[in-house]
């Protein structure tokens, strides 16, 4: 006797990956911690992205990174477009080839695909749509068609080398690494010390110069994001996200939730599945 291969399909772990198309975009300022690929597949559309605005037409592609205020201000009757919205985890792990280069170019923010990929697009979703056994391996192959062609078409930017940086940002560098690798876990100011020779005074105040803020908060927000991937894309409950993420108390998470993201978890958590 076989595998029931659907059942056991049907218990595994959720896919950071959304597909979909439709004829409304959030028009408040928003943002979240994956990253969007916008294809205006039929009218117009003004998008606000980084305070400034970009009119879109049919066949335009637009890529939006994490953490950046964006909205549709004005659309047309006609308006229709798809989005393509992952987190990095689905290029594989952080040792993975492919994540590294992903994660080591900055994509330009206007894209030129050609057709038979902005129409890969819309016969994904319909599969998506469909939710058939086995629709993650399309979608993630169609990631990985998009993101090989725009390296292949050099519609992307390098990351500065690590090794040509002042000693300074490489520590600060070093210190954000230890961050996104160990964010899990009760991490301390003390831990980020060990990859420098800096005294903890001279540390915060580079890290404050670098980030914009100091390391606290930028752990927590970090935590924050990656809290909110699993809220959407998981059944964990509030709890159990919370102390996935760094989080052992269930109050501090919301009190930090709500401070980054202006709602409470499960206010987010409703409206993004909803989404």
């Amino acid at each position: 006797m076989g595998y029931d291969f659907e059942s056991l399909y049907k218990g595994t772990a959720s896919f950071p990956v959304g597909l979909f198309g439709q004829n409304s975009y959030i028009a408040e300022p928003h943002h979240h911690q994956e990253f969007e690929l916008f294809y205006m597949n039929k009218g117009s559309a003004k998008i606000s992205y980084k305070e400034n605005e970009h009119v879109m037409t049919s066949g335009d592609v637009f890529f939006i990174n994490p953490g950046i205020d964006h909205c549709v201000t004005e659309q047309n009757e006609s308006f229709y477009y798809y989005a393509l919205i992952f987190d990095s985890s689905v290029l594989g792990p952080s040792t993975d080839a492919s994540r590294i280069i992903f994660d080591h170019i900055i994509i330009n923010q206007k894209l030129s695909l050609p057709e038979e990929l902005l129409q890969k697009i819309i016969t994904t979703t319909q599969i998506l749509q469909k939710n058939s056994f086995g629709k993650e391996i399309a979608v993630k192959n169609l990631i990985f068609e998009i993101l090989y062609y725009i390296i292949s078409t050099r519609q992307y930017a390098p990351l500065p080398e690590l090794k040509n940086l002042p000693d300074d940002k490489r520590s600060i560098d070093r210190g954000i690494q230890f961050i996104k690798v160990h964010y899990r876990e009760n991490i301390t100011l003390e831990d980020l010390l060990q990859s420098t020779n800096y005294s903890k005074s001279h540390f915060i105040r580079l890290f404050k110069n670098y980030t914009g803020m100091n390391y606290t908060d930028y752990l927590n927000r970090f935590r924050v994001e990656k809290a909110c991937r699993d809220l959407i894309y998981s059944n964990k409950n509030v709890t159990q996200v919370a102390t996935e993420n760094g989080f052992n108390n269930i109050q501090y998470f919301s009190k930090i939730f709500k401070k980054y993201m202006e709602c409470t978890p499960k206010q987010y958590q409703k409206q993004w599945k909803a989404l």
